[in-house]
């Protein structure tokens, strides 16, 4: 367990910010927790789920600590780092975690994910409301790997937890994208939950997009020109012999009311 390390890490972060409380510093930690003992790769998992925001910064599958991750949606980016932990006794781990001495760890985390066989018992733990595993702003995902839950006993636990006030979600690894009522689940419902956390750094991607676009004439401009398009027109028009060709005269007349129409469409 390297519990200390982290500790010590956000103890220096927190030291070196001109900034003096994590909450105004804002969470930008996910903290990944993974049985040794379970044969399921837990590597292979996280990299399910952070995907093009891990292949991008430097790492190797066992650094403890991943700086630097940019997470991307269609709305937003923002930056996080990752602390990956291993255990063979989560009672012990989690006991760990709930010692003060990690208590500026905790609130530095966004999210807690355990990456673990379901265990019944801990699960009850975890679901208690106002569990100091983590900060109540903080999601905390259990991430079952043995697939002895179906996906609707796996939704039936997650109503009882929520029914009693507590915010641990349970995430069958192996279901598909979607059920039967087009829930998103799997890997997918992990990264839906990051997507959705109120992340204090985030970048809003639409006013980036709407600073990189080329500027679009406003509607004064769009009215303006109008109005000296229609003015032009009229003494282009008047100048015409309408008697002699009129032919001429409309066609002039069809295209002025063509363009006009086009630019009040703005």
């Amino acid at each position: 367990m390297e519990h200390n390390s982290y500790v010590e890490h956000e103890r220096e972060n927190h030291t070196n910010s001109p900034i003096h409380t994590l909450n105004e510093m804002g969470r930008d930690k996910i903290l990944i927790a993974y049985n040794t003992d379970n044969e399921f790769t837990h590597y292979d998992t996280i990299k399910k789920i952070f995907g093009k925001s891990l292949d991008a910064v430097e790492h190797t599958p066992n650094d403890s600590i991943v700086k630097g991750l940019r997470w991307r949606t269609k709305y937003y980016s923002t930056d996080f780092d990752l602390y990956i932990d291993q255990y063979t006794s989560l009672d012990q781990w989690l006991e760990d975690l709930r010692d003060p001495e990690c208590d500026v760890l905790r609130e530095a985390l966004a999210g807690l994910i355990i990456i673990d066989d379901i265990d019944k018992t801990q699960v009850s733990l975890l679901s208690t409301k106002g569990s100091p595993i983590v900060h109540q702003d903080s999601f905390l995902v259990w991430c079952d790997t043995t697939g002895e839950l179906s996906d609707d006993e796996t939704e039936n636990m997650n109503v009882e937890i929520a029914a009693v006030g507590g915010s641990l979600e349970i995430i069958r690894l192996i279901s598909g994208e979607k059920n039967e009522f087009n829930d998103t689940v799997g890997v997918e419902r992990v990264k839906e939950i990051i997507d959705t956390y109120p992340w204090t750094n985030m970048v809003k991607q639409l006013l980036i997009n709407t600073q990189n676009a080329p500027n679009k004439p406003s509607d004064r401009d769009n009215l303006d020109s109008i109005v000296q398009k229609l003015t032009d027109a009229r003494s282009h028009y008047q100048s015409l012999d309408k008697d002699d060709d009129e032919t001429d005269s409309n066609s002039f007349a069809n295209e002025i009311a063509k363009e006009v129409s086009e630019r009040l469409s703005f």
